[in-house]
């Protein structure tokens, strides 16, 4: 059991750092400087299992262009921590407002302008399922102090 345990807690510890950094990412690519952008591509792809009964999953692909102090530079992101789902519901969702809107709004990073996104907004629930995983490790903690 206690394998068990420390594997729950070192798991926990890397999912709770992993989405605290996107989260921080998010926030101070709220703080950064706005540009126009291109949209070049803007599509749901569905991802097949790899085997027979693995259920498919979905991606937003998107790629974009805009030009800081006259480079052009091009991106993929559309936000931090945002990534593939079971359910392409709220991919659709962002391809049909994207392709609504011909202006796109670019944040980039002042410092490294190839590095941007699109959203700013948090996009990950990565730390919640670190605490989940913590608390799971602790409960098991409790089971194995209990019946030793």
């Amino acid at each position: 059991m206690i394998p068990f345990v420390v594997i729950f807690v070192l798991a926990g510890i890397g999912l709770v750092y992993a989405g605290r950094k996107m989260e921080r990412d998010a926030i101070r690519a709220g703080s950064w400087p706005a540009t126009d952008g291109h949209l070049e591509r803007c599509e749901v792809v569905e991802v097949l299992g790899t085997q027979v009964d693995d259920t498919s999953s979905w991606q937003l692909k998107i790629e974009y262009s805009y030009v800081v102090r006259g480079v052009t530079y091009r991106s993929d992101r559309y936000a931090f921590g945002y990534g593939d789902g079971r359910d392409d519901t709220k991919h659709r969702m962002i391809v049909d407002a994207l392709k609504r809107s011909p202006d796109l709004s670019v944040r980039y990073d002042p410092a490294h302008p190839s590095e941007a996104v699109i959203s700013t907004e948090v996009q990950t629930n990565l730390t919640t399922l670190g605490y989940s995983t913590l608390v799971l490790a602790v409960i098991s903690a409790l089971i194995a102090w209990a019946i030793r």
